[in-house]
């Protein structure tokens, strides 16, 4: 349903307040402020006052709550330490075996990145087969994928963006315990209105349907931004469910049709339950 602006409601909604409210809530505490405010400002004379706030609430489920399982991480971080401390870890070295054991039940806690257990000893291995093996890679929405750094090999540098400053802790907290702080980090970013860093690689994974959803015609702009020669997409070949529904075709004719003119070159990888798009960039 479209809602038209009504520029009285905009002159009296107290926006501030809105966004104080929706942080101090134990669902969204440590959220970007400026993510929320982004929110805020996209949706204010388009529900009457009374109905804004819940809105905003809605808007912030869609494109990240329903993905988020925030009350597991204290939990699952404790677990990693154990789980670490039974096995004798050499710190700096992230081809460690134990590390990526003890970071698999850490990945299962979002969707995204448990459908992509199954396929990680490969994944960055036929993505760096057509790219070469970067320098620095750069995922400006990254989630719980940023520890997916410990699968990229030796010598590569990570940096990655998130609107959930716990999240971030949390996942900054496991690089500084396996030694690697200086070579991959995740900082609090949002993705449409940060400054994107130049990198060998950019990656969009199973976010640019997420992105669409917050703003319409997006994706494309997203990807042009990017400083990198390389940018990797990819979209899910199932639903949630485990349904495929030809999911793979829709999104290759997707996808092909969204960067239609540009000029770029694409190779396709099809994993079993994803399809990545590796677009080389003509800077």
């Amino acid at each position: 349903m479209l809602h038209r602006v009504n520029k009285k409601i905009m002159e009296k909604v107290d926006k501030k307040l809105i966004v104080d409210t929706i942080l101090v809530s134990a669902k969204y505490r440590g959220i970007y402020r400026p993510t929320v405010e982004r929110i805020v400002n996209e949706l204010v004379g388009r529900y009457p006052v009374k109905d804004l706030e819940k809105a905003v609430r809605n808007k912030m489920h869609q494109v990240w709550g329903a993905y988020a399982k925030r009350k597991n991480l204290v939990k699952h971080s404790q677990t990693f330490q154990t789980c670490t401390n039974n096995y004798k870890l050499s710190k700096n070295n992230i081809e460690n075996s134990a590390i990526k054991y003890c970071l698999l039940p850490v990945l299962k806690l979002q969707t995204s990145t448990d459908e992509r257990i199954n396929i990680l000893d490969e994944y960055y291995k036929k993505i760096f087969e057509i790219t070469g093996k970067p320098k620095i890679v750069f995922e400006p929405a990254c989630g719980l994928n940023a520890l997916t750094y410990f699968w990229m090999g030796e010598g590569v540098k990570y940096v990655g963006y998130d609107v959930d400053q716990r999240q971030i802790d949390f996942v900054n907290q496991i690089f500084v315990d396996c030694g690697v702080e200086n070579r991959a980090r995740v900082m609090l970013g949002d993705i449409f209105e940060e400054k994107y860093i130049e990198a060998d690689i950019t990656m969009f994974l199973k976010v640019l349907i997420l992105l669409e959803r917050q703003k319409k015609g997006s994706s494309l702009n997203m990807i042009q931004k990017c400083k990198s020669k390389y940018v990797v997409v990819s979209f899910p070949t199932r639903t949630i469910s485990g349904k495929k529904k030809k999911m793979r075709e829709y999104y290759k004719k997707y996808f092909m049709e969204l960067i239609d003119g540009q000029g770029w070159k694409v190779e396709i990888i099809d994993f079993e339950n994803e399809v990545v798009f590796v677009v080389e960039k003509i800077l």
